[in-house]
């Protein structure tokens, strides 16, 4: 049996992620939300959204993630392709449980994508690459089906350093002959519970959720073909498939602390300093386009032009419960000014910073002390991932963040 024959029989009988038969309740358990244009086009498209009813390929869709994108964006037209016969008819029953009919499903290896005859303008691959043989092949095949002038890839590839965990069972089990089987399964957990609590797989296994689910512990210790990468990694992959890296989904996950850094150190190298020093990123999240994409794609607060931008805050923003002088957005807990506050609570992606700095409760400021400090506060929060900025308006998404408690 092929190593492709191999993953292929096993996403049969271990579908993932585990299937769910009602959205509504698998998505309160399953977080597909960084991929998804209806909170997030703001970060994929700077320059604007192309377009309200977008071309969506999802590659490697599983069994859940198409229906999900599809039901949760009604006006775009999503094409799910897996090579997995048994996830793509769960997605055939969940197309017609919630009537989805922006929705397509065919039976494809991603490599194939150009047989589909056509480009989009977002791809979604989650996931996905790294059980390839060679993961620069189905990256280009996918880069060939991405519309030139506007279209962005969204890829996850699992992060090295954050699973080592898990790799040295992964050698430990592949060692032993362990089998996808129940009493392979079994024996997985039961080693992994016999680790003291400081091993890096104990420590892992105990963090992660999923590990409940059967088909999770196959995906995960189990598989037949991995691999995982560094950012310097990440990077360079992208660079010998001549493409363009346009940025991390939560810039924040790769510039904590990045205040005690020296202002000089490149991008590159401030982000391999935070993987190194926090050894917890185990999913790279990342977009690429082509070379040839609109230069305004490129977000820069330092351009005489920054006024113009529209500023947005991530979907995730709250004020802390406890102290409304903090914001909080996951684990993440920052102190915010009065005049920040105030930022924060008009950016809703309808106003230019510009406008933004004209509203009434900033009027008693001296202009440039306005300026300075919105330009300063800005860069800050698009470093750490807490706003995203377009030069075109965005739809409203949340509640102003002074009304929720």
């Amino acid at each position: 049996m092929s190593a492709l024959d191999a993953v292929e029989e096993q996403y049969s009988q271990y579908p993932y992620p585990e299937p769910g038969d009602d959205l509504l309740t698998w998505l309160k358990s399953w977080n597909y939300d960084p991929y998804d244009p209806s909170l997030f086009s703001g970060s994929y498209w700077p320059e604007g959204r192309p377009r309200e009813e977008l071309q969506i390929l999802v590659a490697g869709c599983g069994t859940m993630q198409a229906a999900v994108l599809a039901f949760k964006n009604p006006e775009c037209k999503i094409t799910g392709i897996d090579f997995s016969q048994t996830s793509i008819a769960h997605e055939e029953r969940l197309r017609e449980r919630h009537g989805l009919k922006n929705l397509k499903l065919v039976r494809m290896d991603l490599r194939d994508a150009p047989k589909l005859g056509q480009s989009f303008d977002l791809i979604v691959s989650s996931g996905v690459l790294h059980h390839l043989a060679d993961p620069s092949e189905g990256l280009r095949a996918l880069a060939s089906v991405l519309e030139p002038r506007h279209g962005v890839m969204l890829v996850m590839l699992y992060g090295r350093i954050g699973r080592i965990g898990v790799y040295v069972l992964q050698d430990v089990f592949r060692r032993l002959n362990i089998p996808q089987t129940a009493e392979g399964i079994n024996f997985v957990r039961a080693t992994i519970q016999s680790l003291p609590p400081r091993h890096p797989g104990r420590w892992y296994f105990d963090r992660s959720p999923e590990m409940t689910s059967d088909a999770a512990i196959v995906d995960t210790y189990l598989h037949k073909q991995d691999t995982a990468y560094s950012v310097q990694d990440v990077l360079d992959l992208v660079a010998r498939n001549q493409l363009a890296f346009k940025g991390w989904l939560d810039n924040g996950v790769y510039n904590r602390n990045w205040e005690s850094l020296d202002e000089n150190i490149a991008d590159r190298d401030r982000w391999s300093i935070v993987e190194n020093l926090d050894a917890n990123i185990g999913q790279h999240r990342f977009m690429v386009s082509r070379p040839e994409r609109d230069p305004r794609s490129g977000v820069n607060l330092d351009d005489e032009r920054w006024l113009d931008y529209f500023p947005l805050r991530h979907p995730d923003l709250r004020p802390s419960a406890f102290d409304q002088s903090k914001g909080v957005r996951g684990k993440i807990e920052f102190i915010m000014s009065p005049f920040e506050r105030e930022f924060l609570t008009v950016a809703d992606g309808t106003r230019t910073i510009r406008d933004v700095l004209k509203q009434k409760v900033f009027a008693n400021m001296p202009a440039n002390e306005r300026f300075k400090l919105g330009k300063e506060f800005c860069k800050q929060m698009w470093r750490q991932g807490h706003m995203f900025f377009s030069l075109a308006a965005s739809k409203p998404r949340r509640e102003p963040l002074s009304t929720i408690e």
